[in-house]
C-alpha cells in the first residue's frame, strides 16, 4: 500500500522534471515508513515546496529519515512560518554545557535543519528569495554566536573580542552552500591578543571541521589587514589605523558592507560606523580604480567560464562594485548594507529597478544552482543533466534554453548600467535620487515578508 504522504507530495510534482527523481530520491523515506500516515495538515504551497525539496537533492529524503523530528516539524508549520522562525534565531537559548563534540553536532544540525526548512518554503513560493536570504543569513548570525558560545565554554577567562561578518553575510543576502566572510576584532590593547587569536582559530575550526553531522560553514578570513600574511585578529586601534592609513580601495570597498555578528556586538557597531565616517568624511569618486579591479576579477574568474553569472561579465560582481562604489562616491547611508539598499540610497527610477530585479534573478539561479549541485558554484552548466531541475526551480515550466536565454538578457543589461556608471563617473548615471520615492533605510535588519506572487518571476 502506497505512502499516503508521499503519494500527495509525488503528486505535486507529477508531470514536471522533477517527478522521475522523486521515485528515485524518496526511496529512503518510502523505507523508512516515515511516511505512512496520513497528513492531512500540510499547507498546499508548503507540499509543493516540500516535493520540490526532496526531488531536486538526493541528500534531503536522506536527511530526514536521520531527523524524523524535523519532518513533523515541516508538516505542521503555517504557511507564515519563516517570519517566526527567524525571530527565534536571533534569541536562541545559550547552548547547554554539553561534550564538545555533541555541541558541535548540534552546531551542524542547527545549519542543517533550518536550511532545509528554509528551502521548503523558498520552493514553495510562500517567499521570495530576498525573503529566504535573509532568514540564511540571521541562521549564519545564529551559528557564529553559537560557536562564540563554545570557544568561551572552553576558555572562560578568554578576553572580549567581536566576529565582523563581510560581504553577503552582512547585507543579509547568504545563499545555500555560501562562505562566511569574517575578520577578528578585540577592543583594546590590553586584551591579551595571543588569546582572542586562539579563540579565532577555534571558532574557524568548529565552524568548518567536517563532522559525522556535517559542516557548519567554510570561513574565509583572508580579507583581514594585509590579508593571508597579516595576524588573523587585531586590535580596534590598530585595525582602524590600516584602513586609514594603508588600505587598498579593494579594502575600503569590503568595509563598506561589514556588521557585527556576535561576541562584543555593541563595541563592533560602534566601531565600524566611527570608521565608516572618518573613512567617507571626503567621499572620493573611485570608479576608474574601481573598473580596474572588477575587470582583473573578470579575467581571472570569469572570463574563462560561459555561463560565470558571478565573476563574468555583466555578473553578480558588477552589481555589487557598484553599490559599494557608490558609498566611496557619495558617503555612508544607514541601514542594512545590502545591495539594493545601498542602489536605491544614491539612485532611483527604472533603471535602478532593473538593475536590482536583474541582480535578484541572477541570485535566485546562482541559489538553485548550488542546491542541486550540492556546493557553491559560480557558473553553470546549461546542457548538463540537471539544468531542466535548475530551470524548473526557478520558474515552473521553464526549460533549460529559456533560463540560458533570461540570464544572458538579465547580464546584458547590468552591464549595461555597470558601463554606464563607469563612462559617467557617477552612480547617478543610473538615475536621480528622488528622496520622496525611496525613504532613507532605517539601521534595522529587513524581516522577511511574504510575497502575494505565488512563484519567483522576472520583473521586467
Amino acid at each position: 500500500m502506497a505512502d499516503p504522504l508521499l503519494e500527495r507530495l509525488r503528486h505535486a510534482v507529477a508531470g514536471t522534471p522533477l517527478q522521475a527523481s522523486f521515485d528515485i530520491y524518496t526511496e529512503p523515506l518510502r523505507m523508512s515508513g516515515l511516511c505512512a500516515k496520513p497528513s492531512a495538515v500540510l499547507e498546499p504551497a508548503l507540499t509543493y515546496g516540500l516535493a520540490r525539496a526532496l526531488a531536486s537533492q538526493a541528500d534531503t529524503a536522506r536527511y530526514l529519515v536521520r531527523r524524523p523530528a524535523l519532518l513533523e516539524r515541516i508538516l505542521e508549520s503555517p504557511a507564515d512560518a519563516i517570519e517566526t522562525r527567524e525571530l527565534e534565531l536571533d534569541r536562541l537559548p545559550p547552548t547547554a554545557p554539553l561534550d564538545l563534540e555533541l555541541m558541535l553536532d548540534e552546531l551542524r544540525y542547527l545549519r542543517r535543519d533550518e536550511t532545509l526548512f528554509a528551502a521548503c518554503y523558498d520552493f514553495s513560493g510562500l517567499y521570495g528569495f530576498n525573503a529566504i536570504s535573509g532568514f540564511l543569513s540571521s541562521l549564519a548570525r545564529a551559528c557564529v554566536r553559537r560557536a562564540v558560545e563554545i570557544t568561551s565554554l572552553q576558555h572562560p577567562n578568554a578576553s572580549e573580542w567581536v566576529v565582523i561578518g563581510i560581504g553577503n553575510v552582512a547585507g543579509r543576502e547568504l545563499s545555500y552552500h555560501s562562505d562566511l566572510d569574517l575578520l577578528f576584532l578585540y577592543p583594546d590593547a590590553r586584551s591579551r591578543a595571543d588569546g582572542v587569536a586562539r579563540s579565532a582559530q577555534q571558532l574557524i575550526v568548529y565552524l568548518s571541521t567536517l563532522t559525522s553531522a556535517g559542516m557548519a560553514y567554510r570561513v574565509d578570513s583572508r580579507l583581514r589587514p594585509s590579508g593571508r600574511q597579516g595576524v588573523l585578529v587585531s586590535s580596534f586601534d590598530s585595525y582602524v589605523q590600516y584602513q586609514l592609513e594603508s588600505a587598498a580601495t579593494w579594502e575600503h570597498l569590503a568595509l563598506m558592507r561589514t556588521r557585527e555578528l556576535a561576541g562584543a556586538e555593541t563595541l563592533g557597531r560602534r566601531l565600524l560606523e566611527s570608521l565608516r565616517s572618518r573613512l567617507l568624511t571626503s567621499p572620493r569618486p573611485s570608479w576608474p580604480e574601481i573598473d580596474r579591479m572588477r575587470r582583473k576579477i573578470e579575467q581571472e574568474r570569469g572570463a574563462r567560464r560561459v555561463n560565470a553569472f558571478k565573476t563574468g561579465c555583466g555578473g553578480l560582481m558588477d552589481v555589487e562594485f557598484l553599490a559599494t562604489g557608490a558609498l566611496l562616491e557619495c558617503g555612508p547611508p544607514s541601514g542594512i548594507p545590502s545591495v539594493p539598499n545601498l542602489l536605491r540610497h544614491y539612485a532611483s527610477g527604472s533603471t535602478v529597478e532593473q538593475l536590482i530585479a536583474d541582480y535578484t534573478f541572477l541570485r535566485c539561479v546562482e541559489a538553485r544552482a548550488r542546491w542541486v549541485t550540492g556546493r557553491a558554484v559560480e557558473f553553470f552548466d546549461f546542457d548538463r543533466p540537471d539544468a531542466e531541475i535548475v530551470a524548473e526551480l526557478v520558474q515552473p515550466g521553464s526549460e533549460p534554453t529559456t533560463l540560458r536565454q533570461e540570464v544572458d538578457g538579465a547580464r546584458s543589461q547590468i552591464r549595461t548600467a555597470y558601463d554606464a556608471v563607469i563612462s559617467a563617473g557617477t552612480i547617478r548615471a543610473l538615475g536621480p535620487l528622488d528622496p520622496s520615492q525611496h525613504p532613507p533605510q532605517t539601521g534595522h535588519a529587513s524581516r522577511p515578508r511574504r510575497q502575494p506572487s505565488p512563484w519567483p518571476r522576472r520583473l521586467r
